[in-house]
């Protein structure tokens, strides 16, 4: 009896317990094997396996029954394929034009990119899976005189919706004016869905709140998580050497009375913020790290600049670098069980990468973990994900990969080294790296006025 006489369910049970290379594999022997490997519920299984064993969150941005055969197995292929070693080369590159310092936000699952317009208030968006890389508008310039550059997006994706959703705060500036006084700053909320489906997906943008909130020097930061928003701000040099960060509960913040804590810090050069679990906030300057209690919301009527009848706040951590100097850092990731602080210290020309750990536990100390020694010289730049980072010299980039476990116990006195797994060069001529995606392997770099998208997933 043949293996191929019997019944399909049976037959699609045997290829659902298979691998996706094994299914391509079987796929090559025969015409039954071929059509029941294009069977949905197959690359279904295969889906919800890569969804358990991913250590991060990841999902499609639809309901899989949404999926096509063809588009459900397309999904995971992409992303099972993407930073293999057998191919060191991009299988796609494109660009598309930017004008620094327009604001960049790439959507996790890295299908859309959003980019600050040309005009005050509004904003772009690209699909990068499509060939051709057009933009369309997400959010209209009203023409109003209180509109503001957009060159921060901050977003948090709705994690329980069926389909991507994710609510959206535009930052008017990095820079907002080299004064001391005072100016009136929009903060603008939108809730941006997934419409349509395939090639024909947009996103659809609608403004959900807008309050004023006045900021002094320039905002180097701003976070989102739930209805909490925060922003860093850092007064003009002329001003004492100090920042803040003002944490807002936006749903119910209006111009006139504010939902909000203040922090008055003593660093004046904060790179970026983060929200945590347990009413947390981290604080990431070059110098340090420091962890904030942000349960003390208050209601503040009139509200005015808040600094003058302020102390400087405690933090409940403050943990710095070990006593490492020239630190340069790198966009921090966040799991279930951490929130992971990549940075890089250079001494007596060594490069060497770490990731400070944060855990979500409030009770557990954060540590920092050791990872490589390069020559200072040979990089450029880098990024480090979850368990990929990426490495570039002057013509070079380097994909590497590092294994992970949340299980790791704070070091006594010396962080912990993680073994290299695998290193593989991709030779393309690459400036800085802006962005990339660990789940799809799209990486975005900034080439003279261009933004280059480079795709390093085997099918596109």
């Amino acid at each position: 009896m043949l293996i191929t006489s019997l019944p399909t369910e049976i037959l699609t049970e045997i290829l659902n317990k298979l691998d996706w290379k094994t299914v391509l594999t079987v796929r090559k022997t025969c015409w039954t094997f071929y059509r029941i490997s294009k069977i949905h519920t197959v690359w279904a299984n295969i889906y919800y396996r890569h969804l358990k064993d991913s250590p991060y969150t990841l999902r499609s941005e639809e309901q899989i029954d949404r999926y096509s055969e063809a588009e459900l197995e397309h999904w995971v292929l992409a992303r099972k394929s993407a930073w293999k070693p057998d191919h060191c080369r991009p299988t796609r590159s494109r660009s598309i034009d930017y004008l620094y310092p327009q604001a960049l936000c790439l959507i996790p699952g890295g299908r859309w990119l959003l980019v600050g317009g040309p005009t005050p208030g509004s904003l772009l968006a690209y699909d990068l899976d499509l060939p051709d890389l057009s933009a369309f508008t997400l959010v209209e310039a009203t023409g109003s005189p209180k509109q503001q550059e957009v060159h921060i997006i901050c977003i948090n994706v709705d994690e329980r919706a069926p389909n991507l959703s994710f609510n959206m705060v535009l930052s008017p500036s990095a820079r907002i004016v080299q004064s001391d006084i005072p100016l009136p700053v929009q903060v603008h909320i939108y809730k941006v869905t997934l419409v349509n489906h395939g090639s024909n997906a947009r996103l659809a943008a609608r403004q959900i709140r807008s309050f004023d909130a006045k900021a002094v020097g320039r905002i180097p930061g701003i976070a989102l998580e739930g209805p909490l928003f925060a922003r860093a701000s850092l007064p003009w040099p002329s001003s004492s050497a100090f920042g803040y960060i003002e944490v807002f509960d936006w749903t119910k913040s209006t111009s006139s009375h504010h939902h909000k804590c203040t922090i008055l810090t003593k660093e004046c050069f904060i790179e970026s913020i983060q929200f945590l679990p347990g009413h947390r906030l981290a604080s990431w300057s070059r110098s340090s790290l420091t962890i904030y209690d942000i349960s003390n919301i208050k209601v503040i009527a009139d509200p005015v600049f808040p600094m003058e009848a302020l102390d400087f706040t405690r933090g409940l951590f403050d943990v710095s670098y070990g006593g490492a100097r020239n630190i340069r850092l790198s966009r921090p990731v966040v799991d279930t069980s951490a929130a992971y602080f990549p940075y890089a210290s250079t001494h007596d020309k060594i490069m060497t990468l770490y990731r400070l750990v944060v855990p979500h536990d409030a009770g557990r100390t954060p540590y920092y973990v050791k990872f490589l020694e390069l020559p200072s010289d040979a990089v450029w730049d880098f990024a480090l994900g979850y368990e990929k980072g990426l490495i570039v010299a002057e013509k070079t980039i380097t994909t590497v990969s590092f294994p992970w476990t949340a299980s790791h116990e704070p070091p006594s006195d010396h962080p912990i080294p993680i073994p290299l797994m695998t290193t593989q060069d991709i030779f393309y001529y690459m400036v800085s790296i802006v962005l990339f995606d660990e789940e799809s392997g799209r990486i975005l770099n900034n080439v003279a006025r261009t933004i280059a998208v480079h795709d390093m997933a085997a099918c596109n």
